[in-house]
Formats: structure tokens, sequence, C-alpha cells
């Protein structure tokens, strides 16, 4: 059920598939304490690097999704398509 999922299984779910690495992306607007040392400290990512490793698979943690590039141009577009 959705409001079951935690970083942990979530974590669970991805080393399960048996790849080399995984991409962690904090679906945020913006850095908070969860996403900037919550859920870092449950994936085992080192900061400085943003990576870790955990069961052989590397794990690499991307800045939150808001702070991306373009993400302001893309939400003013969707915002203009919705307002017309």
């Amino acid at each position: 059920e959705k409001d079951d999922f935690t970083v942990e299984k979530g974590l669970e779910a991805a080393l399960a598939k048996g790849r080399g690495e995984v991409l962690a992306i904090p679906m945020f607007v913006s850095t908070s304490n969860h996403s900037a040392v919550e859920i870092p400290e449950k994936l085992g990512i080192d900061m400085a690097t943003r990576e870790g490793v955990r069961v052989g698979t590397r794990i690499r943690y991307s800045t939150e999704i808001g702070l991306e590039p373009g993400m302001v141009d893309l939400l003013e577009a969707e915002y203009r398509d919705l307002a017309q």
C-alpha cells in the first residue's frame, strides 16, 4: 500500500533488482532536513560525495528535483497551460 512506503523499503526493492547502481532522486522542491540528512542517512550516503555502497551496489543521490535547472520553467509552462 502507498502509505506503507518508506525509504528503507524503497532501498530494499532497488537492491533486490541486483543492478550495480541505483540513483535516488529526492522528489522535493527545496532542500530540507529530511532530504539533506534523514534520507541520505537511511540510504548510507556520504553527502560529501553524494554516494554510498550497499550490498555491492553503488547508490548515488541527486539534488532535490525542484533545484534542477529548468524545473521552474517547466512548472511555469504547466501553470500557463492550466490557466487558459
